[in-house]
Order: C-alpha cells, then structure tokens, then sequence
C-alpha cells in the first residue's frame, strides 16, 4: 500500500445496490462481473490520484487530497457502469458517498467521525447515486444549487456525537431584519397549527389550544405554551 496522505481529506466510500439478489440471479457469473465493477472503479481512482484504503466483497473506500478529485472519480466511476456491457439483468448499480474531513490516520489506513459519516451518507444513496455532504460543495467553489449536486445531502448525525444547531439570532442578520422583531414564539409551528380564523392576540391563540406538551423546537419554556 502507498504512504497515504494525512489532513484534510475528502473520503468516498461505494458499494453495489442490491448486491445479494445479484449474486442470486447470476450465479456463477458474479465473480466476472464483479471484477469488471472492480476494474472500472480502481481505474476512474487512479486516474484522479485516489488512495485505495480499504476493498471488501463489493466495497471501496477511498480518500483524496482534494475534493474536486473525489467528485470527478464519483461521476466518472457512474458513468464507466453506466456504459458497461451487463449480463442481462446484471447490471451492477452503485451508490457513493463523499465527505471532506479530517479521518484519524492508522497504521492500516483511516479511523474517525468523519470515516463514518462518508459511509452513513453513502448509506443513504440509491444505485446509480453520488451523495455529497455539505463540506465538499464549501471546496470547490460549486453554487450548492448547482443541478449537478442534486443529491448533496445535509451531514448525518452520528450516535454519541452532538449535531450543530442554528444559532438565534441568525448569524448576520441586520438590525432591521423581520426575524429579530419576532419573539420566537410566534414562530411556533403548533401555535400556527392551532391558530384560529380570527384570532389576533396571544392569549387567543393560548384559549384556542388543547391541553398538551408544545411540540415546538423551542420548548415550553421559551414558547409559552
């Protein structure tokens, strides 16, 4: 194995959609096709100078030192399976992952939260699929609107590893933004859930709801329910 690289890196982990009925429908072929899908995807890596890290059965992982590399290997790996000569009904369909991070190195390769969130947001994909979270789009000075990243998904939370939450204010906002005049709750979704036709004040608004916990993301205490 190469010295791997360390730092900052963006981490791409694949595998193949449906791999067991595959295995099922073509038997004795699988490992031929498997190989093909092995080819295909160790050459689009070396072609965008990737790091083979880790293979088991259908599985890759890989990191790059930049994340347009990552991207450019996702989309050319899908597009070498997509051109690909299948058996019929063979066709190997694989889902990808790509997160930008800062995995812990090891003597066998890369450890770490952010390891595990490559391999959740791949998780999350379909066959044919490239999930980006949001670190690589920030990298590569891509709109995250752009067509292309379409299937760009927000960081998965892990277990035991707290998600960040939106601060209030809203960072940036200016002294007259609407935001900062309301108090936060109005912004209560069970209160506008509740809200009667006519009514025009709080305390209507509170004689109109039924008893029970606000399930408001403010919470009772700050919602005043």
């Amino acid at each position: 194995m190469p010295e791997l690289p360390g730092g900052t890196l963006t981490v791409l982990h694949t595998d193949v959609e449906e791999s067991t009925p595959l295995t099922v429908h073509l038997g004795d072929r699988y490992p031929e096709v498997l190989a093909i899908h092995r080819t295909l995807l160790r050459a689009a890596v070396a072609a965008r100078e990737g790091y083979e890290v880790d293979t088991q059965g259908d599985s890759f992982f890989v990191v790059f030192a930049r994340a347009t590399q990552a991207i450019a290997a996702a989309v050319a790996i899908q597009r070498a399976l997509a051109a690909e000569a299948w058996p019929e009904g063979g066709a190997v369909r694989v889902r990808i992952g790509v997160h930008t991070g800062e995995p812990i190195r090891t003597a066998e390769g890369y450890t770490g939260l952010d390891v595990i969130r490559g391999a959740r947001i791949k998780e999350a994909g379909h066959g044919g699929q490239v999930l980006l979270s949001k670190s690589p789009p920030s990298r590569t000075h891509l709109p995250t609107h752009h067509p292309r990243l379409a299937g760009r998904l927000p960081t998965p939370s892990v277990a035991g590893y707290p998600r960040a939450r939106t601060p209030w204010p809203p960072a940036g906002a200016g002294a007259d933004d609407g935001a900062l005049r309301r108090h936060p709750w109005r912004d209560c979704p069970a209160r506008r859930a509740r809200r009667p036709p006519l009514a025009r004040d709080a305390s209507a608004v509170h004689r109109a709801r039924p008893p029970g916990a606000c399930p408001s993301r403010w919470g009772r205490d700050k919602c005043g329910c």
